[in-house]
């Protein structure tokens, strides 16, 4: 609310937030159900959502020629409509309304659909909430976020009663909206939604919604996880089942796959356990301050993060092209390798023998830029009967710039790794990215400044020992020779300086002086 009204007080005298109807004449041949009273309608709802805004709104209808019509649905992706003229020439025009201000703009959800009854206006009947909703998310840091349900997602609330950490975590700037995309659209006040840890596949319709809020700006956080575990029972180990989520349905398109494997890592988590020893928990990585990102704010200021059971993540430098900025947040070290089947999450884990198997892996990936859709056209794009009239509002393009966040390990938001309190290097990760996804970037710099993340790197054993006895012995021997260097000069010293002043004394300078 404050962000919306410093922006719109903030606005010089004659300076407006545009409303503006794209809706052409020559659609009334087809007689569309309220065609004619649409600018009327929308002037009303105007009126009012300008009355509580301090009238700093602007509303314009505008008729667009053919020209003007097809590059207002590329620009704002509405919905463009074509057909044959009874010449045989191409008649063609378009239909929509969009909230512009600067460089940035939202399409309000209005559409012509088709029915049983002939074609007809979608979306009148709450047209001033919805640009009420539209400017909302136009001018202000939206205190809501979507988070996708219906796929066995991480709960926010666990049915045992316990609070989701990662729920909490958020509570203080956002509000995480519930959304069952098989049965809704992604509402028009949201810049970002939240994919967590879906267990089952997305539809095509569901990837379609999802595809489109990104074309027109839209920011989305992905946790996936690679497999899903079923734990047998006491004498039995878990067995670890490959997860379908669809998502690379949409990620492959952009230019990042989310990869089948867990990576493990040499330089990882170590915890003592009696009866065992030093425990080297393989799959859980320990990632140094120069396995993150220095040139992002979501990283730049901690000094360490560990993730768990997390899978790799490739990226498509073809496919990302030169409108699209990838960004890799989180990487394992050099000696880490990856397992796709026939292995064991256990204590009595080890590391591979042949060391050629041992790369790095990306684990966290930020995309930065305006998408290539993943779809031709919409899954349930139609056209009429007699084969006369077409229309479609699929945008194969990004109109404006989108953020994608992916992380293959939905680890990173449960109770295991999120603590109460939310301050461990994980849980300041996971916050700076919902902050930057959400125009808070200048948050995650005051968050992490000066904290005491940094901490000393990992060290094979053999070097180790090596700065341990030098650490007791050694400086003791540099001490020692520096006081032997020391005192040869002092004596080179004495002795020039008695072949300077007295030469003919065969005295030597410590019988001279006494």
């Amino acid at each position: 609310m404050i962000s919306q009204a410093d922006t719109l007080s903030a606005l010089s005298d004659g300076e407006h937030i545009s409303l503006t109807l794209y809706a052409s004449d020559n659609l009334k041949q087809f007689r569309i159900n309220g065609y004619d009273d649409v600018n009327s309608q929308i002037q009303a709802a105007f009126n009012a959502v300008n009355k509580k805004n301090f009238n700093r709104l602007a509303y314009v209808s505008k008729n667009p020629t053919q020209e003007e019509a097809a590059e207002a649905a590329d620009t704002y992706g509405l919905q463009l409509f074509k057909w044959k003229e009874k010449d045989g020439s191409e008649g063609s025009g378009v239909f929509g309304l969009v909230l512009e201000y600067g460089d940035a703009f939202r399409t309000v959800p209005l559409s012509i659909q088709r029915s049983l009854f002939g074609y007809g206006i979608a979306g009148l009947s709450n047209i001033e909430s919805a640009i009420g909703d539209s400017l909302e998310s136009l001018l202000a840091k939206s205190a809501q976020i979507g988070y996708i349900t219906g796929h066995s997602e991480a709960d926010l609330e666990p049915a045992d009663g316990s609070e989701s950490n990662f729920k909490k975590l958020v509570s203080d700037l956002y509000e995480l909206k519930e959304i069952k995309l098989a049965e809704e659209d992604i509402p028009a006040n949201l810049n970002s939604i939240i994919i967590n840890g879906p267990k089952s596949a997305l539809s095509t319709e569901e990837l379609y919604k999802i595809d489109q809020f990104i074309m027109r700006g839209g920011n989305v956080m992905i946790f996936a996880d690679p497999f899903s575990v079923e734990q047998g029972n006491y004498y039995q180990a878990p067995t670890y089942t490959p997860i379908d989520n669809g998502l690379n349905t949409l990620l492959t398109a952009y230019g990042a796959t989310l990869d089948a494997n867990y990576v493990f890592d040499e330089e990882c988590y170590n915890y003592q356990q009696q009866g065992y020893g030093n425990i080297r928990m393989y799959w859980a990585p320990m990632l140094q301050k120069k396995q993150l990102s220095a040139k992002s704010v979501i990283t730049r200021n901690l000094g360490y993060v560990i993730l768990l059971q997390p899978g790799s993540i490739s990226l498509d430098d073809e496919k990302l092209g030169k409108n699209v900025k990838a960004t890799v947040l989180a990487k394992t070290s050099p000696k880490a390798w990856a397992e796709t089947s026939n292995f064991q999450i256990s204590p009595q884990m080890q590391a591979p023998y042949d060391k050629s198997r041992e790369k790095q892996y990306n684990l966290a990936v930020l995309l930065e830029g305006k998408f290539q859709s993943a779809f031709e056209k919409s899954p349930s794009e139609e056209q009429n009967a007699d084969d006369t009239l077409t229309t479609t509002t699929h945008l194969a393009k990004g109109t404006q710039s989108g953020k994608i966040f992916v992380a293959n390990t939905a680890y990173i938001t449960s109770n295991q790794l999120i603590n109460d309190s939310g301050n461990e290097p994980i849980a300041m990760f996971v916050r700076n990215t919902i902050d930057y996804m959400n125009g808070n970037a200048d948050l995650c710099t005051m968050r992490t400044k000066g904290l005491s993340l940094n901490t000393l790197s990992n060290t094979s054993g053999a070097l180790a020992l090596i700065v341990k006895y030098f650490n007791q012995f050694g400086l003791a021997v540099l001490v020692a020779i520096a006081g032997l260097v020391t005192w040869r000069l002092r004596a080179i010293r004495r002795r020039r300086i008695h072949i300077a002043y007295n030469p003919n004394d065969e005295r030597d300078a410590e019988t001279a002086t006494k």
